[in-house]
């Protein structure tokens, strides 16, 4: 008997240990509700009852309790959807099938403008209507509507790229062409944005447009990059051909 009492003894220490780890190893997880073990004494019983003097059989686990009350620090890194809950209550989030309640409030925005959470479950609310009033009890996913917002023109590409040493140099070849892929080593695409221009019939309506730019090799550690967008030259709209940038 003594020894299954020692032996829950230990048990119940390692559940505590478990339980103590668990809130440390989570100490930086967003929105986590630390839990506390509780514990219940055993004591032994026959069919003819227990008498006082009886002595415990030991300890068991008697149920985990998570702490729910307010959080005292708060953490933003700057992303104006970072949102927190003061008081009771729960975001809602939905996979599509099905809903889940969390205290996180890190949120972001995916690719169709959807207010989500880092496993791409989209956060609820009641919808707006054209006056800004909600409709209660009809519960939507969030999404940010950006067809109001005014475009804002690319000022500045930044581009962090790695070329490999070891291709071989293009010198050789006959003039840089961006529809012959042997003209060059290596192109690199991305999306830039006009924010429009000018009134009334000459005005120039706000859109995207695609830089790429083409790298060649033309000796050891020695680059040409061209630049074109929708496939012209941006400098020079009667020039054919593309910028060019030597090292």
């Amino acid at each position: 008997m003594s020894f299954n009492t020692a032996i829950s003894g230990i048990h119940a220490a390692n559940k505590r240990l478990e339980v103590a780890g668990n809130n440390i190893a989570n100490s930086g997880t967003i929105g986590f509700k630390s839990s506390r073990a509780q514990f219940s004494a055993l004591y032994s019983a026959s069919q003819l009852g227990s008498g006082r003097n009886a002595v415990g059989d030991g300890v068991r686990l008697a149920s985990m309790q998570q702490n729910f009350n307010q959080g005292e620090s708060m953490t933003t890194s700057g992303n104006p959807l970072d949102m927190r809950i003061q008081g009771n209550g729960f975001f809602v989030v939905s996979d599509g099938g099905s809903l889940a309640y969390t205290r996180a409030g890190a949120f972001l925005k995916d690719a169709a403008n959807f207010v989500v959470d880092s496993e791409g479950g989209r956060l609820q609310g009641y919808a707006a209507n054209e006056q800004g009033e909600i409709k209660r009890g009809l519960r939507t996913d969030l999404q940010i509507d950006t067809s109001n917002v005014s475009a804002r023109a690319t000022t500045r590409v930044a581009e962090n790229i790695n070329l490999d040493a070891s291709l071989p140099s293009l010198a050789r070849l006959p003039v840089f062409d961006p529809a012959d892929p042997a003209t060059y080593t290596r192109a690199v695409g991305r999306t830039i944005q006009d924010a429009g221009s000018g009134a009334g019939a000459t005005a120039l309506p706000a859109a995207d447009h695609e830089l790429k730019q083409y790298f060649v090799k033309t000796g050891d550690s020695q680059w040409s990059m061209y630049v074109l967008i929708d496939g012209r030259n941006p400098v020079e709209s009667e020039q054919r051909g593309a910028v060019a940038r030597h090292p």
